[in-house]
């Protein structure tokens, strides 16, 4: 059996907690900022007529199709009245029984285009991102959307299915389709015609002000030209790219709103400070707080050393000297220290006590030390007196020292 001294181990290094506690913060600070943009991460499991929606009439393959072609593209969460930046296109895709006001487009004037539903869809039962075709809105359903924008609004469909061949009002260019079941159009009192089928009914047109007397909005009346559905034959997804730059630059970004369907970001206090302004703010304190950590971290692993400035009463004379010299009174020191001098050796020879500096000066040089040659009280303190030099005045104040030094030791030998 041997027997040593062991060290004694902790139940984990102070590794393994470092790395914990890292761990921890990080994910405590990630689960933070998951709450404060949960709704923004949050994607709808419906298969509406919306930019975020993959079902058939939905426009997620609009939205793939135009970043693939190189625009700006953005799912707006925001309200209507902060939903354009400068510059920026509105797409709107009302759902069914959802009627448009003017005072929905103040702040989006003239920069936005509504494409109107035509399908009466519900969701799957085993995959709610899916819809099941029900048929046909109602026209009246349809036309209701719009009615309050537009007078007397109608809304017909063909009794056919095939391709479709658009014309352009102003250029008379054609712009080719593939096949659309019962292409959808409108008519009304405040429409200007872009583009028409062969018959001369409006698929794509500008929807005016009568009292502005200009156009506040651009309106498709057939869905199927840019949904995911209509988008699945390539013919349509050339003619969707076509539709889109007789009403849009391609320079111009694009935003689809969403929350004409319920997709709507709600502001919170989390969300406010992880974004500008306050966000460097945020920044800045999780960085203050990571230095604080490190310097609290690093000073715990130094050993405990002596004070730097170490206590007694020899510290406190260097201390004091090394400020007197900081302040340039060195000089100034000589005289002080002859009073004092003056004043121990009177009182140790037995001066009276009510003697002037003068009279204690006279009675100390009248004090025999047994040699004649030995300097008298007056001379020393002259040399402090008249050195003009902190060296000189040093060895001045030695020799008087010592001279008290030897003084008192003559007092005590009688």
């Amino acid at each position: 059996m041997t027997t040593g001294n062991a060290t004694a181990k902790g139940a984990f290094s102070l590794m393994v907690v470092l790395v914990a506690v890292v761990v921890g913060i990080i994910s405590f600070a990630a689960f933070i900022v998951l709450i404060a943009f949960a709704d923004d991460l949050r994607q709808p499991e419906d298969g509406g007529e919306h930019a975020l929606s993959k079902s058939a009439v939905g426009f997620a393959g609009l939205v793939t199709l135009l970043q693939e072609n190189g625009r700006q593209v953005r799912i707006s969460r925001s309200p209507l009245e902060q939903t354009v930046a400068e510059n920026e296109f509105v797409m709107l895709t009302p759902p069914p029984g959802h009627e448009l006001v003017s005072e929905d487009f103040y702040s989006i004037w003239g920069s936005n285009l509504i494409i109107l539903p035509k399908w009466n869809t519900r969701a799957k039962s085993d995959n709610p991102e899916w819809v099941d075709n029900e048929g046909l809105l109602a026209t009246y359903s349809v036309a209701s959307i719009i009615h309050n924008l537009v007078d007397d609004v109608t809304v017909t469909r063909t009794q056919t299915t095939g391709p479709v061949d658009l014309v352009d009002v102003d250029s008379e260019e054609h712009i080719q389709l593939g096949v659309i079941d019962t292409l959808q159009t409108i008519s009304g009192d405040a429409l200007e015609p872009i583009l028409t089928d062969a018959e001369g009914r409006i698929v794509v047109a500008s929807i005016y002000s009568a009292e502005d007397e200009e156009s506040f909005a651009y309106v498709i009346s057939d869905p199927d030209l840019l949904n995911t559905h209509g988008l699945a034959s390539i013919r349509n997804a050339r003619g969707s790219v076509a539709i889109l730059d007789l009403l849009v630059t391609p320079e111009t970004p694009i935003a689809f709103d969403v929350t004409l369907h319920g997709i709507q970001r709600t502001r919170n206090i989390l969300q406010l400070l992880f974004t500008p302004p306050f966000l460097a703010g945020i920044l800045c304190l999780v960085f203050a707080g990571i230095l604080l950590s490190i310097a609290s971290f690093a000073g715990n692993l130094r050993g405990h050393r002596a004070r730097e400035i170490p206590l007694g009463k020899s510290t406190l004379v260097d201390n004091s000297a090394q400020l007197i010299s900081l302040a340039g009174r060195s000089m100034r020191m000589g005289e002080r220290y002859v009073a004092m001098i003056r004043r121990q050796a009177a009182h140790a020879v037995g001066v009276p006590a009510g003697a002037s500096e003068s009279q204690q000066t006279a009675m100390l040089d009248t004090i025999n030390r047994g040699s004649a040659g030995d300097p008298r009280f007056s001379e020393l303190a002259g040399d402090v007196s008249r050195a003009s030099k902190l060296k000189v005045m040093l060895k001045a104040m030695n020799r008087l020292y010592q001279w008290k030094q030897e003084l008192g030791r003559e007092r005590r030998r009688r």
